[in-house]
């Protein structure tokens, strides 16, 4: 399915989400230059509730990570959910620093996209967040 076949206030509200989870981020990213995997769920008559999934071994599995969040999406009746974290990509054939980025529906409709991004300054740091990559949308991840 292409993003520009979704209904278009789906499509806002994605992008709407993805825009306002990018500016929440920067201040993380200016202070930790990563962001640690989180779980972002919105409920249709409550507030968001905010999980952060730091794995206990220490390291990264991000295939596990996301199958944590599937299972707990599964069995959650949410509107829209976001998993985000740093990672690594090849962009104009060198390696950048990105946000990757889920933004799920509650008919398991899932847009994934990467936000390259650059930390600067050693004291004052300042951030970039380039435009968001769509990289795949997928119809019922469920």
């Amino acid at each position: 399915m292409d993003f520009n076949e979704i209904d278009k206030e789906i499509q806002n509200d994605i992008l709407t989400l993805l825009n306002n989870h990018i500016n929440s981020c920067q201040d993380i990213l200016r202070t930790d230059k990563y962001l640690e995997p989180m779980l972002v769920i919105y409920y249709e008559n409550k507030n968001p509730d905010l999980i952060g999934l730091q794995p206990e071994s220490g390291s990264s599995d991000m295939d596990q990570a996301l199958n944590v969040v599937l299972e707990q999406l599964r069995k959650t009746n949410f509107m829209y959910s976001i998993f985000s974290y740093s990672t690594q990509i090849i962009l104009d054939n060198k390696k950048t620093t990105a946000l990757k980025t889920y933004v799920f529906t509650n008919t398991g409709l899932t847009n994934i996209f990467f936000n390259p991004y650059e930390v600067k300054g050693l004291f004052k740091k300042s951030i970039t967040i380039d435009k968001p990559i769509l990289k795949n949308t997928i119809e019922n991840i469920f």
